[in-house]
């Protein structure tokens, strides 16, 4: 039995009119994609740079936070300093006088 089954070429039609298509706009749309990139960065730049304005909510809920944050006890403080100097005084209290080998005769 002899089948004959139509060919259909359209589809390889296809993909060689888009190859041959490609080979010759394939600079222009490289050039596009990359123009269009380009200027996407510069607006997400710009809008970083320009584009960053605090309501004033916005502003004192941040001032509100930065004054919460440091505390400072000057009672421990202070006892912490007189730790440290009477640690640094025992220090040069307790030093001995060694020889220096390495000074000249």
């Amino acid at each position: 039995m002899n089948f004959k089954f139509k060919e259909n070429n359209n589809s390889s039609l296809t993909f060689a009119g888009i190859g041959v298509f490609w080979q010759r706009k394939h600079k222009i749309f490289l050039l596009a994609s990359l123009i269009i990139v380009i200027l996407l960065g510069a607006y997400v730049w710009r809008k970083a740079l320009y584009g960053s304005e605090w309501s004033d909510e916005k502003k004192q809920e941040y001032l509100g936070a930065q004054s919460k944050s440091v505390t400072l006890r000057d009672a421990d403080f202070k006892k912490a300093l007189d730790d440290f100097e009477l640690r640094k005084n025992e220090n040069d209290f307790n030093k001995i006088n060694i020889k220096d080998i390495f000074a000249a005769y």
